[in-house]
């Protein structure tokens, strides 16, 4: 699983001041005390059918994994802000570092497959991106 070297690639994203995985994620009550944060989350992981016909095991899987994104949601001192808060640049950010990018030598490289709305209240945002990647079984 390239859990790992995902959460570390999001480390190098320039205005993420946390990454994580689920442990991270799952202490969390309201609101990480650093902010922006992403948090690395499985979530599926489904096979096709085998491609050998005798003698063995290879199947393409499609591996998903989420991003929980808590981005803040407040105005400036100025009184200025943006609708959305700085979720877009954040969101652009990590897409910037995973869309494209190859986790591990054995792994598909990385595309979106869709993103939704957890969350908004006390100044941030919670938004979840899912990404997948394949790779294949054998043996």
């Amino acid at each position: 699983m390239p859990h790992a070297a995902i959460i570390a690639r999001l480390k190098t994203v320039v205005g993420l001041k946390s990454v994580g995985g689920s442990i991270d994620f799952s202490g969390i009550e309201t609101a990480p005390k650093l902010l922006n944060a992403a948090y690395v989350l499985p979530s599926s992981d489904k096979s096709g059918p085998n491609a050998l016909a005798s003698g063995g095991i290879e199947q393409k899987s499609t591996l998903r994994f989420s991003v929980a994104i808590c981005a803040r949601n407040i105005k400036t001192l100025s009184g200025q802000s943006n609708p959305m808060g700085e979720l877009p640049a954040v969101r652009a950010a990590i897409d910037a570092a995973l869309i494209g990018w190859e986790p591990l030598p054995e792994y598909d490289l990385i595309t979106h497959d869709s993103g939704r709305l957890l969350q908004v209240g006390k100044g941030v945002m919670w938004w979840m991106d899912d990404y997948m990647t394949g790779y294949f079984r054998r043996q």
